[in-house]
């Protein structure tokens, strides 16, 4: 019990400087904010603004935006807003928690309004003395309209190297009626001492397209 106790207590504070917060709820009254741009070789780029912020023990509300710019301007577009809930007791090791929201998806001739449904599940991790941590991720966006259904699933797993620097891959796959993608990202993240910010730098490989990504998180 103690050893899954210290292991929580590791992520909450591994991940209250990471977008990437799993199962695991922001305290009341505290929040996050991550901004974030991909740069591609064809000199597209990806900009996002990710929040988030603790309402009570159990309730955490979650809003993101995602744009795509290009040289001939603006492209995609996604606004998201959602709930986070935790599923069950918080001392285990496994922890879970689900969301539900809605969001705007714009791009490819379609406007509609999807209604998002989420299930998260992780743990900490211990590697040659050093703390890590286990994420798995799947979320569905359903349509109203007459766009396709989005269905992902994360994972995510990290390892702190150091109290300022951490190390962590992800492998992101989406699917839909027409298309599936899968990413892989590693990264790293810095967080300087006595600062609230933290710094990811990484790269995402998807299709042969490569891309570099940097973040800064922010906790208020």
């Amino acid at each position: 019990m103690l050893r899954s106790i210290g292991y929580i207590g590791f992520i909450a504070i591994a991940l209250s400087s990471s977008a990437i917060a799993g199962p695991w709820l922001r305290e009341e009254g505290k929040g996050f904010l991550s901004l974030s741009s991909e740069f591609h070789i064809s000199t597209d780029v990806e900009s996002g603004i990710y929040a988030e912020y603790g309402i009570s023990p159990n309730v955490t509300i979650c809003a993101k935006i995602d744009m795509d710019m290009g040289p001939l301007g603006i492209g995609d577009q996604e606004a998201l807003a959602f709930v986070r809930l935790p599923i069950g007791p918080r001392d285990k090791r496994w922890i879970a928690a689900y969301d539900l929201g809605l969001g705007y998806h714009r791009g490819d001739g379609v406007n509609d309004t999807v209604a998002h449904l989420g299930f998260s599940v992780g743990r900490g991790l211990s590697w040659w003395g050093k703390n890590g941590w286990l994420v798995f991720d799947a979320s569905t966006e359903q349509p109203f309209g007459n766009s396709n259904a989005l269905y992902k699933i994360d994972s995510t797993i990290g390892l702190s190297f150091h109290d300022h620097w951490k190390g962590m891959f992800q492998v992101f796959l989406a699917a839909s009626e027409d298309d599936t993608d899968i990413t892989l990202a590693p990264s790293i993240i810095w967080s300087p001492k006595k600062a609230k910010s933290s710094y990811q730098f990484g790269l995402e490989f998807e299709e042969g397209r490569v891309s570099a990504r940097l973040s800064l998180w922010r906790d208020f």
